[in-house]
């Protein structure tokens, strides 16, 4: 850990999974609830299962990540064609929304805990039904997200702004593939 500045990253299946896991980071960072004061693992979890539902295990796991400070990426995976609408629109549509109540659901329990706003698109070959890992459509559906989850994040941070109210925005994982899209300075800024 002491060799790295990249993020670090693992992922819970089963809540119980939690509580050893963050006990070995603990050591890792010096002793006990050393880890929830300064975390350096994020938690890449599937809270939404497409289409829009909640597995009542994952809320467990969430549930215990949140009680331990475990920053979290909460991933949507929706399979164009399958689980999500085909068209671009309609699948931009339903990941963000997946994404949000992810949001909403973490922010519910506890204001202001990092979270990264994480899509996993896949698409399936509408011919066979197979997975089409890899394809251009993956891509521009990666592409579509970020600019537009981006665009809705720093909107509602500007009305927020404008009527006053206090925001809690995630802190941000340095060196985090999604971060460094609002992290690169802009032309007039460097």
């Amino acid at each position: 850990m002491r060799g790295t500045t990249k993020p670090v990253a693992t992922a819970f299946t089963l809540a119980e999974h939690v509580a050893p896991i963050v006990g070995m980071f603990d050591m890792i960072a010096g002793g006990d609830s050393a880890f929830a004061k300064r975390p350096f693992v994020k938690a890449h979890i599937s809270l939404v299962i497409s289409p829009m539902r909640f597995g009542a295990d994952v809320i467990e796991t969430v549930n215990e990540c949140l009680t331990r400070n475990t920053p979290l990426s909460c991933i949507t995976a929706a399979q164009a064609g399958a689980t999500a609408p085909v068209t671009l629109a309609g699948f931009l549509a339903q990941s963000l929304a997946e994404n949000l109540a992810s949001l909403v659901m973490v922010h519910a329990t506890k204001p202001g805990h990092p979270m990264v706003f994480s899509n996993w698109p896949l698409v399936i070959d509408l011919r066979t039904g197979a997975f089409a890992g890899g394809g251009g459509e993956i891509a521009v559906l990666k592409a579509a997200h970020s600019a537009h989850g981006i665009a809705r994040v720093n909107a509602c941070t500007k009305s927020l702004q404008r009527i006053n109210r206090p925001i809690s925005m995630p802190r941000r994982i340095p060196n985090c593939a999604i971060c460094l899209i609002s992290d690169t300075p802009k032309p007039e800024e460097a």
